[in-house]
């Protein structure tokens, strides 16, 4: 059995792939919060992540993951976005340092409402994260917190020959901090916490 806690903290102003809004200033009735969909815009996002490996409760291994995504809106319909997504994997690992070994290469088609969830048919692996930020259908104000079911999809192709992508629910945790100052801009921030243990 694996567990593992994520916490992310969102700066929402052009973040999560898409850009966000909100109608209306924190006040007494509160934010909507929601994403916004053009046509025609393009995002490229690279992240980077330090994981330690463990089989069967014992360290195998560190390695850095470098991800690279390229986003586009191909169309919007009504508050949804149709989206195209490239994605690119790399791993480095301690023994490797500073080299970085293409994993996975994929590409993906989606709906992605204005709330944040997805349509998306089964046979795409990414993304991985699913359904995640989702926002409540009603405004919050600042400390408000709320639930909402995501799920992660996995390619266990190599490792354990699944061939179809392979998802599980992850329970997800809301709240909102309220809007703080990043950089010169004032952004609409979200904390997220879930556990995986599956």
């Amino acid at each position: 059995m694996k567990v593992s806690v994520r916490k992310l903290v969102l700066g929402l102003l052009f973040v999560s792939s898409f850009c966000f809004a909100n109608d209306a200033a924190a006040g007494d009735e509160g934010v909507v919060l929601r994403f916004l969909y053009q046509a025609g815009e393009r995002y490229r996002i690279i992240s980077t992540v330090h994981q330690n490996l463990y089989i069967d409760g014992r360290f195998s291994h560190s390695s850095n993951l470098l991800n690279r995504l390229h986003i586009s809106v191909r169309e919007s319909q009504g508050t949804s976005g149709f989206i195209d997504l490239d994605y690119e994997a790399g791993e480095e690992v301690d023994f490797e340092p500073g080299i970085y070994h293409l994993r996975n290469r994929y590409h993906s088609e989606f709906i992605r409402d204005e709330r944040g969830m997805y349509s998306i048919e089964d046979q795409y692996f990414v993304p991985v994260v699913r359904n995640m930020p989702v926002f409540p259908d009603h405004a919050v104000r600042p400390g408000d917190t709320w639930t909402y079911d995501g799920y992660e999809v996995h390619d266990f192709r190599d490792p354990f020959g699944i061939e179809e992508p392979y998802r599980f629910p992850v329970p997800v945790q809301y709240r909102y901090r309220g809007a703080e100052e990043f950089e010169g801009n004032t952004l609409d921030v979200v904390e997220i916490e879930y556990t995986i243990f599956y």
